[in-house]
């Protein structure tokens, strides 16, 4: 199985590259900015940036194309813009070869909480939005088939040591149940 990590809009960083790494030795980053390492100064600069030369749906298309051209199952991990990117491929045709999906805090998930996920699909929600209700989109997605919520003390960001809402005791926890999920899957016993 393949491990596939989608980044947030900082794209490559080092702490992304050392966060995969510290998962498996096989992994795979689709950013999107494709492969291109930019020092943003800040996370509105990044954001900016983002919006400008990709936005969400390019991102998806781009990471649709990328899981389509697969030839093995993949175990999908996606970081705010990214994890609502995976979320956007889960009830397309190419989604056959996502075999399970994380997401980890993607705020744009609201705008299609209607998608039903072909496989098991882990939500991981920070502590509160500005823009919409944590509490209530949590509640109406784990509903849904193939959804669990798990609704977090952190803040969007948590996980990425360049966001301003990175919190180092969310990123031991979360990178220790990735590393379990990710040792059970894509090195089963």
């Amino acid at each position: 199985m393949k491990l596939i990590i989608v980044s947030d809009i900082f794209g490559v960083t080092r702490h992304l590259i050392t966060l995969a790494e510290s998962l498996s030795p096989e992994y795979e980053i689709v950013d999107p900015y494709n492969g291109q390492v930019i020092a943003f100064e800040s996370e509105s600069e990044a954001y900016n940036y983002f919006s400008t030369v990709c936005g969400l749906q390019r991102y998806t298309d781009s990471l649709k194309k990328r899981i389509d051209s697969s030839n093995e199952k993949i175990l999908i991990v996606g970081f705010s813009i990214g994890a609502s990117a995976v979320w956007n491929t889960l009830s397309s045709d190419c989604a056959c070869m996502i075999e399970e999906a994380v997401c980890f805090y993607g705020s744009r998930i609201r705008d299609k909480s209607n998608l039903k996920p072909c496989c098991a699909t882990t939500l991981i929600f920070p502590c509160k939005e500005t823009s919409f209700s944590v509490s209530d989109l949590s509640l109406t997605l784990s509903k849904t088939y193939n959804v669990n919520c798990i609704n977090t003390e952190y803040f969007h960001g948590f996980m990425n040591k360049c966001s301003d809402n990175f919190d180092s005791v969310g990123y031991f926890i979360y990178i220790n149940w990735l590393k379990n999920k990710v040792h059970y899957k894509v090195f089963p016993e």
